[in-house]
């Protein structure tokens, strides 16, 4: 094939008894086929990395989860003394209220119904207290359970 019978041109522009092809002078910007394909190759690889960010940061969290379902321990802080200390003061409410159930089996109920209504609001406030704290330290789901279950049989 020689050379002078192929032209730069739009084929638009062709005639049909023309000897010459003819060729686009930027196929890139012209010929829409190509510009789809480059678009999808592009998006394909876009998603190919948010994928492969997407897979790091599971593992991230994959791996705190481990930790925190497994017995490490986690660095002692000011809340969770804190949150220590709530449980050692639920573990008092609990005893002086079985003290207090033993009282009321032998003897007759207080004058006043002060002491429930104590009872409840100092569980309210614990609560209120508490479950910020274990969704921070995300604590293991058998603590997470008994907390629950001493919540319901509080209140109901």
């Amino acid at each position: 094939m020689e050379r002078s019978k192929f032209k730069h041109g739009e084929s638009a522009n062709a005639k049909k008894n023309d000897s010459k092809a003819f060729w686009t002078e930027t196929p890139c910007a012209k010929i829409q086929h190509l510009n789809k394909t480059l678009a999808a190759f592009y998006a394909f690889k876009d998603a190919a990395a948010k994928i492969t960010q997407k897979f790091s940061e599971i593992e991230k969290i994959e791996k705190q989860i481990e930790i925190c379902l497994s017995n490490e321990t986690m660095e002692k802080g000011p809340t969770q003394s804190c949150y220590k200390n709530a449980l050692k003061l639920n573990a008092e409410l609990q005893a002086a209220n079985a003290l207090l159930v033993l009282y009321h089996k032998e003897k007759e109920p207080l004058p006043s119904g002060s002491t429930l209504i104590l009872h409840q609001s100092v569980v309210k406030v614990w609560y209120l207290f508490v479950s910020p704290l274990q969704q921070h330290f995300k604590l293991k789901a058998e603590t997470s359970r008994l907390y629950l279950f001493f919540c319901f049989s509080v209140f109901n």
